[in-house]
């Protein structure tokens, strides 16, 4: 069962006992351990870059969907 300590927990082999890893210095008041603040920077970070890479790449493919569905006249190429 996944606890609030992390997802590893929930892995079979993954046996803690309830111990937790780090330096004392390393944690807060709670306990918890400040290494959890790297991804949380990051995933702040690269979350408007995310939002903008679905935005156009699903622009270009409505573009793309509504030039294939347009009649393209073709020109009679006499030979």
């Amino acid at each position: 069962m996944a606890t609030s300590y992390g997802w590893t927990r929930a892995l079979p082999g993954a046996d803690m006992k309830g111990e937790r890893t780090g330096k004392i210095a390393d944690r807060d008041q709670d306990g918890v351990s400040r290494s959890r603040l790297v991804p949380i920077l990051l995933a702040i970070y690269l979350t408007p870059a995310l939002l903008l890479v679905l935005l156009v790449g699903g622009l270009g493919l409505l573009i793309v969907a509504a030039a294939r569905a347009l009649p393209i006249p073709h020109q009679k190429v006499d030979g």
